[in-house]
């Protein structure tokens, strides 16, 4: 698993309850094959997060994997190896620093931003996207499947997300935990929180598409109509 805390599990008490490692189960046990879990996500990590520290990380452990099988080993292992990966990204980028007073919406803490703002973004968030993928495929050449999914709308389009309950989980950090309660409302209007979630899994589905080796899971719609 690769990304924040949709894969890492957030509120799950047991990390094989979590998506990635669902995914990775259903469809090793449709091959009839033998499967190793690896949840490389981290809870509250934003895009940015996952190409800098989670691509290393994956190449780090392809290494050691590397070293320990010894060459032909590895390249046989290689031949016959199926990675499924789940992969949730962009989230955190749109909550981050949560309308702090004096905070100014970035690329990486978007929170209140302008829909011409996340529009300019949008393209940077596409490469870092396509970053991602392609470390997958650098490291598994062929033997890959990406289950990228979108970002799910927590307001369930009432772009309310003033109105959330506050979020606990035992397992995480209390300071992140403390800092995702209480949300303020959206400093560009409501509306535009919509429009922007709505910018990001754009740049989402579009790379999704345009990859031959990903699938989209349309999470943002799965909830859609589940309520807050």
């Amino acid at each position: 698993g690769l990304g924040d805390s949709v894969t890492w599990g957030y509120g799950a008490s047991d990390r094989k309850e979590t998506a990635a490692f669902w995914v990775a189960l259903r469809r090793v046990k449709k091959g009839g094959l033998d499967a190793r879990f690896l949840n490389l996500a981290s809870n509250g990590s934003t895009s940015f997060d996952h190409v800098t520290s989670q691509i290393p990380a994956l190449t780090q452990h392809v290494n050691g994997l590397r070293t320990a099988l010894g060459p032909d080993a590895f390249k046989d292992f290689m031949s016959r190896v199926r990675v499924e990966v789940m992969l949730t990204s962009g989230g955190n980028d749109v909550l981050h620093d949560h309308g702090t007073a004096g905070t100014t919406p970035r690329p990486d803490a978007m929170f209140g931003c302008s829909t011409a703002q996340a529009r300019a973004w949008a393209p940077m968030f596409a490469r870092r996207l396509r970053r991602l993928v392609d470390a997958v495929e650098q490291e598994f050449p062929g033997r890959a499947r990406i289950h990228l999914a979108t970002i799910f709308d927590p307001t369930d389009g009432t772009g309310l997300i003033e109105k959330l309950p506050r979020m606990s989980d035992p397992t995480s950090d209390a300071d992140w935990a403390s800092k995702a309660s209480h949300l303020p409302a959206w400093t560009s209007g409501r509306s535009a929180g919509l429009e922007v979630l709505e910018i990001w899994n754009g740049v989402i589905r579009e790379v999704a598409s345009g990859a031959a080796n990903v699938a989209l899971v349309d999470m943002h719609a799965l909830f859609t109509g589940h309520g807050y």
